[in-house]
């Protein structure tokens, strides 16, 4: 998982904001999880249109 910090985007385009957590989507479920993300400072930009994350698998060789 690869995030990219509020600060790297234009504020009135990203418009940060401060989070608790993650929701996430296990594999092969419809249902989310939330993932709090306690004792840390994490912004994320409030316009959806911003991509702020990227998800990549994990593989072992």
């Amino acid at each position: 998982m690869q995030i990219t910090q509020t600060g790297n985007y234009d504020a009135s385009e990203c418009r940060p904001q401060a989070t608790d957590g993650f929701r996430v989507y296990p594999p092969g479920s419809l249902e989310s999880i939330f993932v709090p993300a306690s004792g840390s400072s994490f912004e994320a930009c409030a316009n959806a249109r911003v991509q702020q994350m990227r998800v990549s698998a994990l593989a072992t060789f």
